[in-house]
C-alpha cells in the first residue's frame, strides 16, 4: 500500500499543486480501506 500511495502523492505533486508553495516537510497521509486523504500544507 505504501508503494501505491507515494504513486498517488507524486501524480498530485507533478499535476495538480505548485511544489513551490508546499511544505514537503508537513505533507501528511491518511488512509482506510476505501479513502485516501493528502494534505499538502502551504505557504500560502
Amino acid at each position: 500500500m505504501d508503494n501505491e500511495l507515494e504513486v498517488i502523492r507524486e501524480f498530485f505533486l507533478k499535476r495538480k499543486i505548485d511544489k513551490d508553495i508546499v511544505l514537503m516537510d508537513k505533507l501528511r497521509t491518511v488512509h482506510t480501506d476505501k479513502l485516501i486523504e493528502i494534505s499538502f500544507p502551504t505557504t500560502v
